[in-house]
């Protein structure tokens, strides 16, 4: 109640998971978060830069514009969700003088964690992304909802108008990890792949592997 009291339980909720992400470092240093300013803490050692952002897309972006998408001329899904976003842009001007936004795509992580390689010479340069989605919730359903969430903002990051999962294959690899963070599911029994992509359930140890670590 002194130092965090959002006014919403599961804002709380999010920001229990995004320190248990911040107990596998040490020497954290916190920064007051107000405003825009979302970067709740950041640290360093000899080669690396740290960054971690609560619900926020920090350095990079989450958004899709209609403009750069390379729209089928046939129909079917694509061709007919661009005609869907036109004619509103269309409709929200005429009759509620609203301006609606060329959005095709967009979303901002509960949880991101960005790692820098030092350089001396040129720009500090994006080594690999930590993306955690939260979801107070103990149904199994609502939970796979946030699990689609992730996954597209591991497909669709950008840094620099580029998608960063271009250097490498989406979902395989250690540059770019996520993790769906919930309450207790309803569930017999919880799988989870616990390699590049990870489910943890309220009350079990959360640890960021070493290849993250550095």
């Amino acid at each position: 109640n002194t130092y965090i009291k959002p006014e919403k339980t599961e804002v709380l909720f999010e920001f229990y998971w995004l320190f248990q992400v911040l107990n596998s470092y040490d020497d954290v240093k916190f920064n007051l978060v107000e405003g825009k300013n979302n970067a709740v803490a950041e640290w360093e050692d000899e080669q690396f830069l740290y960054r971690i952002y609560h619900d926020s897309t920090g350095s990079l972006s989450f958004h899709e514009n209609l403009a750069d998408v390379d729209l089928p001329e046939e129909d079917g899904y694509l061709y007919r969700q661009g005609k869907v976003v036109k004619k509103w842009q269309e409709v929200a001007e005429e009759a509620l003088g609203v301006k609606g936004t060329d959005q095709f795509w967009g979303g901002r992580p509960d949880i991101l964690l960005e790692k820098y390689r030092k350089s001396e010479t040129k720009e500090n340069e994006l080594s690999q992304l930590f993306i955690g989605e939260v979801k107070y919730t103990e149904n199994p359903d609502y939970a796979a909802q946030g699990l689609k969430e992730l996954l597209e903002y591991l497909a669709f990051v950008k840094e620099n108008d580029e998608y960063f999962s271009n250097r490498f294959p989406v979902f395989a690899s250690s540059k770019l990890k996520g993790a769906l963070f919930t309450d207790k599911l309803e569930l017999d029994q919880l799988g989870s792949e616990k390699k590049r992509l990870e489910v943890y359930q309220f009350g079990e140890d959360f640890k960021l592997s070493e290849d993250l670590l550095g």
